[in-house]
């Protein structure tokens, strides 16, 4: 099987808050840097939440990062 068979069939992870955070990164072709100045979030702490912590203040950060990105707020939420 070659590399762009796998990447057709590819399913991207959507149950944690982590992995849809790497989708928005993924999609919007950031690093964790990027996404720190873009959405004004220190990237240790988007490292960790996509590692599989959550926000402390869970609500304001997905406001703010569907205000920078426009993605879905329910699905960025809860996939």
């Amino acid at each position: 099987m070659s590399t762009s068979d796998l990447a057709k069939d590819w399913i991207p992870d959507t149950a944690t808050f982590g992995a849809r955070l790497a989708l928005v990164r993924w999609r919007f072709h950031w690093n964790v840097r990027e996404a720190e100045r873009e959405c004004h979030i220190s990237q240790n702490l988007w490292a960790g939440w996509e590692a599989g912590s959550l926000p402390r203040n869970y609500i304001e950060i997905v406001n703010r990062i569907v205000l920078r990105t426009g993605v879905n707020k329910v699905w960025l939420m809860t996939g």
